[in-house]
């Protein structure tokens, strides 16, 4: 499933109402904080994205964004041209996925409505193959691409949550599973190959889920179409579920939980779909 993690910080903003003590009760408040996100300096502060890296097709990290030093320190911030160069890995990588594309006059001029975005920078380490083929381990600076959703802007909506599993759905799938491999081997079936208790975990989940409209992005001087959904997009956890579950029942022929619809399946297997958004 996509890894996205929201990590909760401390904003320097006004005073507000948190809680409020009715006799003995005390209640608190979930209202959107009045402070614009926007001004931080970076949305590191506000947003922690464990993205999966992917260079697939053989795609490689030029040079100049990698650096060497203390596996256990990152290393400095880097000059500003620096970073200009992972954005442009960053879009060649989303074109190639074809997450983003050139907006084309004509075809184009009915999409109107516009997504607004922002790069994410950090250091990873990641394996380093040197001249000399040996592999070593070093800083990579990267960029991603992430949009700007929030919403105390956007206003309140009931299509933004992932249907929840939890671990009352995730204990029956080891008991089906040892049931089923005892029912194996009581039957002696070593010709056949045995039931699997397996995890999958899907890389870039979010950028597979084709948008609900098309959106207008205009960044590096151009004007681009934003075909699939991005990181940091408020709908992206309840669509990527909605992709993967359609995907199984339309493809693979399973069918969901009637009380939970994470929990699916069909003649050959049991799936429980979490989709991680915290």
């Amino acid at each position: 499933m996509q890894r996205f993690r929201l990590s909760l910080c401390t904003l320097k903003m006004a005073s507000c109402i948190r809680a409020v003590k009715i006799g003995e009760e005390e209640l608190y408040t979930i209202d959107e904080p009045d402070a614009d996100p926007l001004e931080h300096n970076t949305l590191d502060e506000l947003y922690d994205f464990d993205f999966e890296d992917t260079h697939e097709g053989g795609e490689e990290v030029p040079d100049y964004l990698w650096c060497e030093g203390n596996a256990d320190e990152k290393p400095p911030e880097p000059e500003r041209w620096i970073d200009k160069m992972a954005e442009e890995v960053e879009l060649k990588r989303l074109t190639k996925k074809e997450v983003i594309r050139c907006a084309v006059d004509g075809l184009d001029d009915s999409i109107h409505k516009t997504l607004t975005t922002r790069f994410v920078f950090d250091w990873r380490l990641k394996p380093f193959k040197t001249e000399e083929g040996h592999e070593v381990m070093r800083w990579m600076r990267r960029a991603r691409l992430v949009a700007r959703e929030y919403a105390f802007a956007e206003g309140k909506r009931d299509d933004v949550f992932s249907p929840a599993s939890s671990s009352h759905l995730l204990r029956p799938l080891p008991v089906l599973y040892l049931h089923k491999l005892s029912q194996y081997q009581l039957a002696d079936l070593k010709s056949m190959s045995p039931c699997i208790l397996g995890c999958l975990d899907i890389k870039d989940a979010f950028l597979q889920v084709p948008q609900q409209q098309p959106l207008r992005l205009k960044m590096h001087g151009g004007d681009w179409v934003v075909c699939r959904n991005i990181p940091g997009q408020r709908v992206g956890a309840r669509a990527w579920f909605d992709h993967i579950s359609n995907f199984l029942k339309e493809s693979l022929g399973f069918k969901a939980c009637v009380l939970n619809s994470c929990l699916l399946r069909n003649e050959q297997m049991v799936v429980l779909v979490h989709v991680e958004c915290r």
